[in-house]
Parts: structure tokens; C-alpha cells; sequence
């Protein structure tokens, strides 16, 4: 009988052991991914103002972690969302010249602070800002292009969309790159 008590403790023990394991892994995990865009960003530099439309696939990897309570809100927590960033056969097409563009981004680890945004039924939020070379194959010259980008977690922390909010751009003052 006491093997019994002792192996019903030990096994209740293992269960709420592995709960509180997958709770946490709900808050401490890390999630790949794959989302079509399609923005206009404006060529920046003097005599070759167009607007370029960009497509492709932007890839996100990202790790979400708990850093501690939100110290104006104690009912919510503040979290860290790493991200690396990356593209895939990301493109654009000047709408006025056609001239050709390629992305070029190897985009390096963002931290991002999310918070509860208030008013807005407990959805978490935090934004950053990436660089990325616009390589021009014609006679537009390249550029750089900053992007700033928004993730909104639903308040359960289940659900992410990542919007592409701003994007902006440098000339870096070169001449064409083929």
C-alpha cells in the first residue's frame, strides 16, 4: 500500500511538473515565419524620385521569453520578442522608369519590447527598425531602405501578426550597380 501512495505522489509530482513545463514553453518559444509582402517605398535619391513596388517573401524567426511584470499594469507582464529577419527573392519594379531592384537583407538580431498596449483588449506590441540594401539593375542608383515593422500579439500570446508599418529610404549616393 505504501508503494502505491509513494508511486501515485511521485507520478502526481511528474504531472504538475510537465503543466507548468508547457506553461512555460507557451511563453518561451521560438517560431518560424513565411509572409508574402507587397509595399512601395519612394527612390530617395536626387533625379531618380519614383516609387518602387516591392514584392516577396520576408521570413521571420523569432523568440518570444518573459522579462518581468509590466510595473504600471502589475496584471500584465512585459516580454521580449528576439527576431531575425531575412528575404527571399524580394524584388522591385520602378512604376515610372520599370528599372529593376533587388532586395539584399541579412537582416541582423532585433530585440523587441512588448508591452500591453492600453486600450486595445490586452494586445502586446512592439516595433523595429531594419535596414536593407536596394540593389538598382538599371540606371537608378541603389539605396538603402529602412523598414520599420509591428508585432502584435493577441493577449493569450497564441497568435502574432507582423505588419511592415513604415518604410523609408536613403540614398547612399552611388552610382548604378549591375
Amino acid at each position: 500500500m505504501q508503494r502505491l501512495i509513494t508511486l501515485a505522489v511521485a507520478i502526481a509530482v511528474v504531472v504538475l511538473l510537465a503543466s507548468g513545463i508547457a506553461s512555460a514553453a507557451a511563453t518561451n518559444e521560438t517560431d518560424v515565419y513565411h509572409q508574402p509582402e507587397s509595399f512601395t517605398i519612394d527612390n530617395p535619391c536626387p533625379g531618380y524620385e519614383e516609387q518602387i513596388q516591392i514584392e516577396g517573401i520576408f521570413h521571420y524567426q523569432g523568440h518570444l521569453a518573459k522579462v518581468y511584470p509590466d510595473p504600471t499594469q502589475p496584471e500584465h507582464d512585459i516580454y521580449q520578442y528576439q527576431v531575425r529577419n531575412n528575404t527571399t527573392n524580394v524584388t522591385g519594379t520602378g512604376l515610372s522608369t520599370g528599372d529593376r531592384y533587388r532586395l539584399n537583407s541579412q537582416f541582423s538580431l532585433a530585440e523587441v519590447q512588448l508591452s500591453p498596449e492600453m486600450g486595445s483588449q490586452g494586445l502586446y506590441t512592439g516595433t523595429e527598425t531594419h535596414q536593407i540594401q536596394i540593389i538598382s539593375y538599371g540606371d537608378s542608383p541603389s539605396f538603402i531602405g529602412h523598414v520599420t515593422t509591428k508585432y502584435v500579439w493577441t493577449s493569450d500570446l497564441e497568435k502574432i501578426y507582423i505588419i511592415v508599418e513604415n518604410v523609408t529610404g536613403t540614398c547612399t549616393g552611388g552610382g548604378q550597380t549591375t
